[in-house]
C-alpha cells in the first residue's frame, strides 16, 4: 500500500513539474460505428440502384494506400432516407497514428458486379481529436462515424 502511494506521489510531482504534457493524451481511437445517413437514390444515369427493389448498401473503410481495413455487410433493400443504416463494428478498427488518412466508399451489392455509389474525402483522427463522433459529407453522401478513444490509464 505504501509503495502505491509513493508511485502516485511521484506521478503527481512529475505531472506538476512537466505540465502534464502528453500524460493524459489518448493513445488510440477505435472506429466503432459507421452510419450511412444519406446517399444518392439513383445511379449517375438516374436509374434505380436495383431493379428488384431498394439498394443493398455496404461500406468499405480504406487507408490512404487503398488497403481495405473493414467492410460492412450489405443492408438489403434499405434506403437511408427511410431506415437507419448503421453498422456497429464487431471488431472496431484501432487507429494509433492520428495523422494517417482514411476514407470510406459506399457500394450497392448486386449479384454479379457491385455498383460504386460514392466516397468520402480523406480524413484523419487529428481532424476530430477526442470527439465521440463526427460527420463526413459531400454533395451526395452523409456518413456519421462513432469513436471510442483509449487513454493511458484506461
Amino acid at each position: 500500500m505504501i509503495k502505491s502511494w509513493k508511485i502516485f506521489f511521484l506521478l503527481v510531482c512529475f505531472c506538476v513539474l512537466s505540465g502534464c504534457s502528453g500524460l493524459f493524451d489518448p493513445t488510440a481511437v477505435f472506429i466503432t460505428e459507421i452510419t450511412l445517413d444519406s446517399a444518392p437514390t439513383t445511379d449517375s444515369e438516374g436509374n434505380a440502384w436495383d431493379a428488384s427493389g431498394a439498394p443493398d448498401f455496404y461500406y468499405v473503410l480504406f487507408d490512404d494506400n487503398g488497403k481495405e481495413l473493414r467492410r460492412g455487410s450489405a443492408k438489403v433493400d434499405m434506403r437511408p432516407s427511410e431506415n437507419e443504416l448503421k453498422w456497429k463494428l464487431s471488431n472496431p478498427y484501432k487507429v494509433t497514428d492520428f495523422d494517417k488518412s482514411l476514407y470510406i466508399k459506399i457500394y450497392d451489392e448486386d449479384i454479379f458486379d457491385d455498383d460504386f455509389v460514392s466516397t468520402t474525402e480523406e480524413f484523419t483522427m487529428n481532424d476530430y481529436y477526442e470527439e465521440d463522433s463526427f460527420i463526413l459529407e459531400n454533395d451526395d453522401l452523409t456518413i456519421t462515424i462513432g469513436l471510442d478513444w483509449e487513454y493511458p490509464f484506461d
